[in-house]
């Protein structure tokens, strides 16, 4: 793969209470074959109440907090 050719990629997630299911969601990402220099991973942690934040902070992805108002809509955007 011609690294001069490949485009960065950003996968934005909008979470709350993710526990159950962050930690695979997180690692199937990072074990992409792509090349991890071109990949960015941006959680956006909203308001969750569970380990959602803490697990995040385990992998080398920015994680947002997202605490003005309660919903998936307003985590997206």
């Amino acid at each position: 793969m011609n690294k001069s050719s490949i485009q960065t990629i950003t996968v934005l997630i909008p979470a709350y209470n993710a526990q159950s299911f962050l930690d695979q969601l997180l690692k199937s990402l990072i074990d992409q074959e792509y090349p991890k220099e071109f990949i960015e991973i941006i959680l956006i942690n909203n308001n969750s109440t569970d380990d959602t934040k803490s697990i995040a902070q385990r992998y080398p992805i920015k994680c947002l907090d997202e605490t003005s108002s309660q919903s998936s809509y307003i985590a997206r955007n």
